[in-house]
Order: C-alpha cells, then structure tokens, then sequence
C-alpha cells in the first residue's frame, strides 16, 4: 500500500485552491451528507520554467493525474471513484483530472495501528488486515482516516513506470515484513 506525491525536481506542482480543497475533504469527512465534488479550482505553484508535472498534486486525498497517466488506470478508476475536471489558473485544464475516491474500505487493523493525530485521523503506523484489502481497485480510502488515498502496488508501480522518478512512492503498508514502511508516509 502506497502513498503517491509528485517529486519536486523539474516539474511544478499544483495547489487546489481552498475552496475546492475544503469541499472535498468536507465530503470525505462526512460522505453523502455533503455535495459530491464534481469539479475542481487549482493554480500551479511558481516555478521558473519547470514543466508542469504528470502527477501534480501532493494533498493525500486529491490525487491529480494528468494527460500521460489517464491511460494507464482509464478501466480500472470507475471501479473505485470518478474523474473530476481540474479547471487551471481559471481555465479548463485539458487532460487534467482529480481521482476523486470514492471507495472507503474498512481493513485497517485498529488494535495494531497508532494514531498520529486525533483530529484527522492521520495514522502513523498503518496495519492493514490482508484478506480485507480490495486488491482490484487502484486506490481507496479507509474510514479511520477518510481524507487519504491509499494506492494498491500494481496500481502505483504502473504509473510510476510511466513517469519515472517524476512520482515518490512512500510505502503506508506491505503484508511482507521485509518491507519497512516509510517513517512519515503522510508527511511532506
């Protein structure tokens, strides 16, 4: 189980603007109680001539994937969320989509996982319970903490293979216990 970000070398980021950014995490919080975001406002962070990247944003619960990545996820995403038009700098983006995810599967491991923060839910360690764990989606949320994506690792290695190091990959979690778990996979 993944973490995605961007890398920061040569490439700009994006920044959802915070009226998006407060709709969406407001939906993951409170789920159909609030409206279901069905598009997005975001700017690109200066950045001296950089190329704008493939896999822009770094909030752990907006993954944006551009032009390059839709492809590679196109059949698998209706299985565990929607594509949101990102409108960029005020203008549509053409290519550009928020992975809205919609699937929340409960298969944390609560007694054997530590909070990092009460208010969000961030988990420090994350246990994930394996015969719980929806290895068809590319990604889901887990309702303990509702405003992070958690990326299967065919899905991420795919899109990493087709970005290169232009996408970090923090591992969250892996049933192998030869695999050590990045130390802060949620911090930047």
């Amino acid at each position: 189980m993944y973490r995605l970000l961007p890398s920061l070398v040569e490439q700009t980021p994006l920044r959802l603007d915070d009226a998006s950014l407060a709709a969406l995490v407001d939906w993951q919080i409170h789920g159909e109680a609030r409206p279901t975001p069905d598009r997005v406002r975001a700017q690109w962070y200066e950045a001296n001539g950089a190329r704008a990247a493939d896999f822009p944003s770094g909030y752990p619960g907006a993954p944006v994937l551009g032009p390059r990545l839709l492809p590679a996820l196109a059949e698998a995403i209706p299985s565990a969320g929607a594509l949101v038009p990102v409108e960029i700098d005020g203008t549509e983006a053409h290519g550009y989509h928020l992975f809205r995810v919609d699937a929340v599967v409960d298969c944390v491991d609560t007694a054997r996982s530590t909070v990092r923060y009460a208010s969000t839910g961030e988990l420090e360690r994350t246990v994930l319970r394996p015969e719980v764990i929806p290895t068809e989606l590319p990604a889901f949320r887990v309702p303990q903490f509702p405003t992070a994506v958690h990326w299967n690792a065919w899905a991420a290695l795919r899109l990493r293979d087709l970005i290169g190091d232009d996408l970090e990959l923090r591992l969250v979690w892996s049933a192998d216990p030869g695999q050590r778990p990045h130390p802060s996979p949620w911090g930047f």
